[in-house]
């Protein structure tokens, strides 16, 4: 007894499968004896429960069996995917329409019978002259009367269960075997595996992935029965044989290069058979090739043909192991006898804020609404700012987050720009040994910058240069360098040794900066490189280089202690300021403990903590006070030495040769 839910299969049925560790009953009907797994007769309709007599299925094993409404025998076999879960534990076999079917009729002998054309309908080989030229499906409840009409239908009930359909055209499949193309995998097996080895892999399990596809790889399959891509350029004669040869192909593609696959399709078999160089009365091939061999030799098209082969980089999704890199690497090492690329990236998908996979039919978010409401460069600065080899989380919240930082971003480089109003550095930079213990500090942190983006450049850890540029722009340069040097930029002359040091470091740090961002923020870095005065693209300039210390760059401040210091320092001048003891920072005096620090570094101290005044006494604790001396309406420090010349006495010492050394430079000019 059979139970199938394909009755249309029935017609290429060669085989009967049972389990051999099952037991199967004898039970009596009106119409004979039935033979069923004994797991399963209560499941099957109408059955007598009590059986004659009980058997194993490994007894059942060699046994013939005549086909219901052919002249045709089969044969039973074992196979492991018959179970107790459902039908009678006895499977019809048609290796021309299932895999495990055709697996089994391979292992046995059996042809592939598939008497279905590429209409999907059944032709004259299925033995049935009344079921010729209906489609399947439709031929269903013909093969059921066909049955009932021999005596050898038991029962029919309605079964809902999960069927294959084509994800384009949303249809079910019909499975059947026909005749294909293949690649021989094991030509070229090992040699792939070899040349993986040399690949590098980013992440570096990428390489266990691709082997394992490699090496477990079978014939690859490069013939689709589709009625678009590209023709396999393929002539049968009447006796089926295929006519191919190297030259027919290498004219076809000659063609093509000119008038595009299409031709194979448009063209009558005999003019194009001689085009080819082929006899006529040949009969043309339907065939396409497979997808992947388009995708696969792109290596050729794209890099050959511009002398950029191998490519130093592939990237694409953690699924293409099994495509594109697969296909890639075998066509590659089959043609040229090398890997395609130097290195593969694996990315991993993007995910909600709860993991689920977005994608064009899940409703994700138009890139469009996204591009008018950031921008391209804030997008660009998400998308680096991910660990993407895992599978990164999206949501609008997200990217406002990361706009945020842009915003920081761009108001340095903003903050950069104009405290190099006026600046050329073709004539006013300083050589470093010019420049102040903070210029040479800050000037040190850029190289560990530039050293640490380069680093992570080149192991494409994009997540990296976003967070080393991010933290330097926020903390190094806005809350400090910035904060610390704005009494110098407003108030120094302009064209003071200190001021001049300033304005080197700052633009060397906006140069390198901008190198370091061009590949993130390509719109950004482009305008501020254009203000900055340069008449050439920003992405026409390579990476900044790291400088090589230098005997008089070496600052002699211990700046990590100095910094833990200032930390302390702005804490108490808080306190202060909650205590409305003081206002700005400007009004304050300090009071530091004697220790490393010497008188001639009060001026130093005073620019780095903000403060008016530093006293360096014998005390235990910082201490802050409020300054009694008058304040220079220019610069807002309390001095004093106010109004020491009489032409300006509401004015500093500093500000007023500050000022005279402006009128002097207005009027020379």
């Amino acid at each position: 007894m059979i139970w199938t839910t394909t009755p249309w299969t029935l017609p290429a049925n060669l085989a009967v499968a049972v389990s051999a560790s099952l037991d199967y009953g004898v039970y009596p009907s009106d119409s004979g004896d039935l033979l069923a797994a004994v797991a399963l007769q209560d499941k099957i309709p109408n059955l007598n429960p009590k059986p004659k007599a009980v058997i194993s299925g490994q007894t059942l094993l060699g046994l013939d069996y005549q086909h219901p409404f052919l002249e045709r025998k089969g044969q039973i076999h074992a196979a492991d995917f018959v179970t107790a879960d459902a039908g009678t534990g006895m499977v019809h076999i048609a290796p021309g329409h299932g895999a495990d079917d055709y697996f089994l009729g391979m292992q046995h002998g059996l042809e592939t019978l598939s008497p279905v054309d590429d209409r999907g309908c059944l032709t004259a080989e299925c033995g049935v002259p009344e079921l010729v030229g209906h489609y399947v499906f439709k031929a269903n409840p013909l093969v059921i009367d066909l049955l009932k009409s021999r005596g050898m239908f038991w029962a029919q009930e309605d079964y809902v269960h999960d069927y294959p359909h084509c994800w384009r055209s949303k249809t079910p499949i019909v499975f059947r075997s026909v005749k294909q193309w293949f690649i021989k995998v094991d030509a070229f097996r090992q040699q792939a595996l070899d040349e993986i080895k040399i690949v590098r892999w980013i992440p570096a399990w990428g390489e266990n992935r691709i082997s394992g596809a490699i090496a477990n790889r079978p014939d690859w399959c490069i013939s689709r029965q589709r009625s678009w891509g590209v023709p396999i350029p393929v002539f049968y004669d009447e006796q089926g044989q295929a006519i191919m040869t190297e030259a027919s192909v290498s004219a076809f593609a000659d063609i093509v290069e000119k008038e595009g696959t299409g031709v194979w399709f448009q063209s009558d078999a005999d003019e194009l058979a001689t085009r080819l160089g082929l006899p006529k009365g040949l009969r043309k091939g339907k065939d396409t090739l497979d997808v992947w061999i388009d995708s696969g030799s792109s290596q050729v098209a794209v890099l050959k043909k511009q002398n950029l082969f191998p490519a130093d980089l592939y990237l694409e999704g953690s699924d293409q192991h099994r495509g594109w890199f697969n296909s890639s690497l075998s066509l590659s090492t089959l043609v040229h006898g090398v890997a395609p690329y130097k290195a593969v990236l694996t990315h991993g998908f993007i995910v909600d804020e709860h993991g689920k996979k977005y994608s064009k039919s899940s409703g994700a978010t138009d890139s469009t609404t996204l591009l008018n409401e950031y921008g391209a460069d804030v997008l660009r600065l998400w998308v680096s700012s991910q660990e993407y080899t895992n599978d990164v989380p999206f949501s609008k919240n997200i990217v406002s987050r990361v706009a945020d930082s842009y915003r920081g971003i761009r108001n340095t480089l903003r903050i950069l720009l104009g405290n190099l109003h006026g600046f050329d550095a073709s004539r006013d930079a300083l050589a470093p040994a010019r420049w102040t213990e903070v210029d040479r500090y800050m000037d040190q942190q850029l190289q560990e910058v530039i050293r640490g983006c380069r680093q992570a450049y080149d192991q494409y850890e994009f997540h990296q240069v976003y967070q080393i540029i991010n933290r330097f722009c926020t903390v190094q340069l806005s809350a400090f360098y910035v904060d610390v040097l704005k009494d110098r930029m407003y108030c120094d002359a302009h064209d003071s040794v200190a001021r001049l040091s300033a304005q080197t470091v700052m633009h060397e740090i906006l140069g390198a900066l901008l190198k370091l961002l061009a590949p993130i923020l390509p719109f950004t870095t482009e305008e501020a490189w254009s203000a900055l005065g340069h008449q050439d693209s920003i992405h026409t300039r390579l990476f900044p280089e790291i400088k090589k210390p230098q005997p008089d760059s070496q600052t002699g401040v211990a700046w990590e202690e100095l910094l833990t210091l200032r930390d302390a320092v702005n804490e108490q001048l808080e306190q202060a300021r909650q205590r409305k003891e003081i206002g700005k920072s400007l009004e304050a005096e300090l009071i530091l403990p004697q220790g490393q620090w010497q008188e001639g570094d009060r001026t130093f101290l005073e620019e780095i903590f903000i403060v008016s005044r530093v006293h360096l006494a014998p005390v235990e604790s910082i201490q802050v006070k409020r300054s009694q001396n008058p304040k220079c309406i220019r610069c807002w420090k309390y001095v004093e030495d106010l109004g020491t010349d009489p032409e300006h006495p509401e004015l500093c010492p500093r500000c007023t040769t500050a000022v005279r050394s402006h009128l002097a430079a207005s009027a020379i000019a």
